[in-house]
């Protein structure tokens, strides 16, 4: 079967990443997890018929401003 290629955003930094999902050649369940290297977040998590690897950087979003919750009485 023909990997086919996924995107993750990590929620920590906004860096997203991408991997190679295929399925198990022995039609076991697969499990893993994969943290970002630049801050350490868990990115993905998984457990099932299919495997990710080759983990890259794809991209970097633009850092967004934080958002304040004001309260108005």
């Amino acid at each position: 079967m023909t990997p086919v290629t996924v995107y993750f955003t990590c929620i920590g930094c906004g860096i997203v990443y991408s991997a190679s999902q295929e399925r198990s050649a022995t039609y076991t369940n697969t499990f893993g997890t994969f943290e970002c290297r630049q801050c350490g977040k868990l990115v993905h998590h998984w457990a099932g018929l299919y495997d990710y690897n080759e983990w890259r950087i794809a991209s970097v979003l633009p850092q967004q401003p934080k958002m304040r919750n004001e309260i108005r009485g």
